[in-house]
Formats: C-alpha cells, structure tokens, sequence
C-alpha cells in the first residue's frame, strides 16, 4: 500500500512540471487558451528564456506573441472565464525588450477579478 502511494505522489510531482516542447506550447483548444504552457511554464523560464535573445529567437521558439505593448510581448499562459463571458483569472508570461528588441528580462503576471 505504502509503495502504491509513494507511485500516485510520484505521477503526481512529474506531471505538475513538463519540459517545454514548442509543438505543445503552441497547442490551443480556444481562444486564447493553451493547457500545456501551465506545466511548461518553469522549465521555459528556468532553461529557455535568456537575457540577450532577440525578437526573431524568442518568436521562433513560443510562436506569434499574444500581444504586444509598447516593448512588451505577452504570452497567455492559463485563463478562466469561470461562468461569465468574461474572465475572472489570468497569468502571462511577460518578456521585456529593448530597443535593440533583445530581451532584457521578463516576469510571470497572475491576476483575478472578484
């Protein structure tokens, strides 16, 4: 019994965090949602995104931006409309660059509307 629970935490933790594939990322089920970049999230940041990339690296690797501001590219990440039409949760990945249009740095925005 000990060992089948140990085997489900396992599953678990492995499933919770997945290397970052760009087929996968790219995967969209609707408008603006993509179930696997949750689980790709840390390993892209951690191993992928680099300070010094150039907008063409970047964009060959995650794809088209979901949008652009300023010098700013964002990548939604998780979003849910909970029963609205409207969301109610958000997280983006952020990436900064510069005018050189080289990352400089980037930041993960979560938000949530009451």
């Amino acid at each position: 019994m000990r060992n089948f629970i140990l085997l489900i935490l396992l599953i678990a933790l492995f499933s919770c965090n997945q290397k970052f594939n760009k087929e996968l990322w790219d995967e969209r089920v609707d408008i603006g949602n993509y179930p696997n970049r949750k689980v790709m999230l840390d390993d892209l940041i951690e191993n992928h995104l680099l300070k010094g990339l150039t907008y063409e690296q970047i964009t060959d690797s995650l794809g088209t931006p979901d949008g652009m501001v300023n010098d700013t590219l964002f990548y939604n990440i998780d979003l849910d409309y909970g029963s609205d039409i409207d969301p109610v949760y958000g997280k983006n990945l952020l990436i900064y660059l510069d005018e050189d249009c080289k990352v400089t740095g980037f930041k993960v925005d979560e938000w949530k509307h009451n």
